[in-house]
């Protein structure tokens, strides 16, 4: 074992399952509770002032800090969770408020707004440079991140520091009367600066291993098998390495402008339509000293903003890279040194009315449609560039070995030697770049609705909407486009990609889009005869090309990938209510007496909610003698049923069944759909029982006893956690006995009792 393997393995705790043998894609060996902080403290401050009957001035000042907020990852309690989550929250806003007359007003409106958040590992006195020289150095602390096939993975969050936030907005609304309209139009105005930190967020370093130098894959001649990943983390000999990737300190400029108008027409007394015109401008966000570099596709290079035909070395950034890399300028590009170009057609009308057809005014017809626009956000791409090089240093490796290698092959990254070049320090032959289209589109949502409402008899109403959208220019986000179209077996990853010399290529492309349809039908009963209930049921379609994170498996097929919308469920029943049981005072029935006290004053109230699941997709391990295969979703099984018949939502037992998939052939891409199926649901029972007590030498004292049952009825609610990846076997790949299983969930009554006295 190595002294790095056993300076990690002191943060890992011993197994607390005896069951479980820690087998490679077995069930978890370690299972405990992980605690969390929250230390809040918070308070707000007021001001009214009337000027006089024209002008009058509200305004709000308010101050919160949340320090330390721990927060649990996943991880065990001694590695990989928050160790401060922490934010510092400053905001101020007042509208002063004229009135011209009684038809005329006009609000002015200012606000600022502070906010700084932290994300610091727990391990912040750890230092990983001691046990890997070979990282890029900075002052990041914490775990390196230890990947292994098989099984959990060890790392930190890192040491982050407070990276503040700041934005000042000015605003104007004036609206008008005259006859039967209602017109109003405005304008706002925000500034945005956005701190970014380098020297945190990101972790120290990563390793991967795979089993495949334990399971003699660089000998030819000796019987090969899948190895365990775990045990080359303990001798040291991994598949791929990272070197960490600390970047300058940046900070971000943004704008928005928005300006409206729009009528309310109150055509009859019994039909209102509004309609009106929205503009919206976001200029693309610039980075001070512009810390960045750009990737350009088409030249397949680093793109640094000069107006120079001529590379120079920026200030602060990392001048040996240079030399080493394709990097050009904006100038010889053919490019504007701002490099992104501005969103300026971003027009939004709305339409909308509410129609009353009947007479009785019980029954409401309400339509409407418009165009939104969303705002792109600093976090989303632009603050992405400034790790390109030659700012950032995040060098990825992966090892050569082929396929079938016809000599020995010995490990060629290993924790005394992690670089294929053999010259410790050296650059990475093929680091991560990051890529962002340069047309700045805002994405644009298409929203409309109908709603029928009706009043039935004097407490009840019922309402049914169907509601829709569609969206256009939705940013793919951290996706890899540096993969093939077409696979080779044999031939390395990193030989295959059609972008060379780099790796990874994380980018953000505007060309997602999504499809939602959703019916909602609610019943409610007003708070009548001691008694109110109100229950909503939906059905909703959603469809998109990716999840929030990510891309297409494929890059050259994403409409391949359109399916259903990652987190979004089918079906939702929600029903709240409350009922006073009718005894004692002011009752309808034992209003005095002994059996006032005791059965007067009590109270039942809930909400009961139900869910069905969260879709998800089926992947495959691609065994670790498969070289150049990239991996994905897998092949349906034609005829088989994916879905376990009377399947139980306990813990280790089948919710899909792994037999209706199967690994695609080798070097392909698998045909299940994205997300095809949907995991468990969720049923839960909120409950409170409440006795209000009269106090009997005052009636302005009150005293009120009260129980709380979350999760009334303990009911096991498997959350999703399902091992959602099959073997391949097929291939020589190791079994994965939990392929299909639920692995994770809770049951979790919690009862609480208070006790309030009111005067």
């Amino acid at each position: 074992i190595t002294s790095q393997s056993q300076a990690l393995l002191k943060y890992v705790p011993a197994p607390t399952t005896a069951s479980s043998l820690g087998l490679p894609s077995g069930a978890p060996n370690y299972v405990a509770a992980v605690p969390q902080v929250f230390h809040v403290n918070k308070w707000d401050t007021r001001l009214d002032h009337t000027f006089s009957s024209h002008d009058s001035l509200f305004g709000v000042y308010s101050w919160s800090v949340g320090n330390p907020w721990s927060d649990p990852l996943g991880t065990p309690p001694t590695y990989g969770n928050g160790g401060n989550y922490g934010y510092k929250t400053f905001t101020l806003s007042a509208t002063e408020t004229h009135n011209f007359g009684p038809h005329t007003l006009n609000a002015f409106r200012v606000g600022w707004f502070d906010h700084a958040s932290i994300r610091s590992g727990q391990n912040a006195d750890f230092n990983p440079y001691s046990l890997f020289s070979q990282f890029t150095p900075s002052n990041n602390r914490g775990l390196t991140d230890i990947s292994m096939t098989g099984y959990g993975a060890i790392g930190d969050v890192g040491l982050g520091q407070y990276a503040p936030q700041y934005s000042i907005e000015f605003g104007d609304d004036f609206t008008h009367i005259v006859g039967k309209h209602t017109i109003m139009a405005g304008f706002d105005e925000t500034g945005f600066k956005s701190y970014s930190r380098g020297g945190g967020y990101t972790p120290v370093g990563s390793w991967g291993f795979d089993g495949s130098w334990t399971g003699n894959q660089g000998w030819p001649t000796a019987p090969h098998s899948n190895g365990n990943a775990f045990a080359d983390f303990l001798l040291g000999t991994a598949i791929s390495a990272g070197t960490g990737s600390p970047v300058p300190d940046k900070v971000l400029y943004g704008r928005d402008w928005e300006m409206y108008v729009q009528d309310s027409w109150q055509v009859t007394r019994h039909l209102t339509v509004n309609y009106g015109l929205r503009y919206v401008y976001q200029t693309p966000w610039s980075t001070r000293g512009n810390i960045v570099s750009y990737f350009d596709l088409a030249q397949n290079k680093l793109v640094l903003p000069e107006n120079s035909t001529t590379v120079t070395a920026p200030p602060n950034s990392v001048a040996s890279l240079i030399p080493i890399y394709p990097i050009t300028t904006t100038q010889a590009a053919g490019l504007p040194v701002s490099y992104f170009k501005p969103d300026k057609n971003n027009f939004a009308p709305r339409i909308g009315f509410a129609w009353r057809p009947f007479n009785d005014d019980k029954t409401v017809i309400r339509a409407g449609y418009g165009i939104f626009y969303n705002y792109n956000a600093a976090y989303v791409g632009p603050s992405e560039n400034a790790n390109n090089i030659p700012w950032g240093a995040n060098f990825t490796y992966s090892s050569l070995r082929p396929k079938t290698p016809q000599s020995t092959f010995l490990p060629d990254l290993t924790f005394a030697q992690p670089l294929p070049t053999g010259s410790l320090g050296a650059p990475a032959a093929n680091p991560t770049a990051y890529y962002m289209d340069p047309n700045d589109v805002n994405p644009k949502v298409q929203e409309w609705n109908f709603t029928l409402e009706r009043q039935i008899a004097a407490n009840w109403s019922a309402r049914a909407s169907y509601v829709g959208n569609h969206s256009d220019n939705l940013p793919f986000y951290a996706w890899n486009i540096n993969i093939p179209n077409v696979q080779h077996l044999g031939v390395p990853l990193q030989q295959q990609r059609p972008y060379q010399p780099w790796g990874t290529i994380s980018s953000v492309i505007p060309t997602n889009l999504s499809n939602t349809e959703q019916f909602q039908l609610e019943v409610k009963h007003r708070l009548s005869s001691d008694f109110l209930i109100q229950g909503q049921y939906s059905l909703t379609h959603c469809l998109d090309e990716a999840t929030p994170t990510g891309g297409p498996q494929n890059p050259s097929n994403p409409r391949g990938d359109y399916g259903n919308c990652t987190f979004i469920v089918r079906q939702t029943l929600a029903v709240n209510y409350i009922y006073e049981l009718p005894f004692g005072h002011s009752k309808r029935w034992m209003r005095t007496g002994v059996a006032s006290q005791v059965l007067g004053g009590w109270s039942v109230s809930g909400i009961t909610t139900y869910l069905t699941g969260q879709p998800f997709s089926v992947a495959f391990q691609v065994p670790a003698s498969e070289v150049g295969w990239f991996g994905g979703r897998a092949d349906v099984v034609p005829g088989v049923n994916p879905y376990i018949q009377n399947h139980s939502h306990n813990l280790g037992n089948l919710w899909f069944n792994p037999a209706a998939f199967a690994p695609p052939t080798p070097g392909t891409w698998g045909n299940s759909p994205r997300n095809m199926l949907f995991g468990p649901g969720l049923a839960n029972w909120d409950m409170s029982v409440m006795k209000n007590i009269v106090m009997p030498f005052s009636e302005h004292h009150r005293l009120q006893i009260r129980a709380d049952f979350f999760d009334a009825f303990n009911h096991f609610n498997a959350d999703g956690g399902i091992q959602t990846t099959i073997a391949d076997t097929r291939d020589g790949g190791a079994a994965i006995p939990a392929a299909g299983k639920i692995l994770s969930g809770e049951s979790s009554r919690i009862i609480q009792i208070s006790l309030k006295y009111a005067f």
